[in-house]
């Protein structure tokens, strides 16, 4: 998979980043969501925020981990990162947020 914004501007993206981004949430691709809620609920004691058949999400003291039926996404970060833009053009969420998607080389 090739992204736009590593292609054009390569190795120089970490020189243009001012402080270190903050993981705030994990994505898992897992073959059975139910299953899996329940092993990481009683392994870790983590809250269950919701859960629907092919999705979920766990919240951990410092993140919130996606439990994703496993054909339906692939594994992925949520970073928080102030200057985002940077890195290329973000787009407004619906919470007000904004955010970027880019793929990892």
């Amino acid at each position: 998979m090739s992204n736009p914004d590593f292609a054009c501007r390569g190795s120089s993206l970490a020189a243009q980043v001012a402080e270190p981004a903050t993981v705030v949430a994990v994505t898992l691709p897992v073959a059975d969501v139910g299953e899996a809620v329940r092993w990481y609920q009683e392994v870790f004691r983590c809250r269950l925020l919701r859960q629907e058949p092919d999705r979920a999400v766990l919240a951990f003291a410092n993140l919130d981990l996606h439990l994703v039926r496993g054909e339906l996404s692939a594994p992925g970060l949520v970073l928080q990162q102030r200057d985002a833009r940077r890195l290329g053009a973000t787009a407004r969420r619906a919470d007000g947020t904004r955010s970027l998607h880019l793929v990892d080389p």
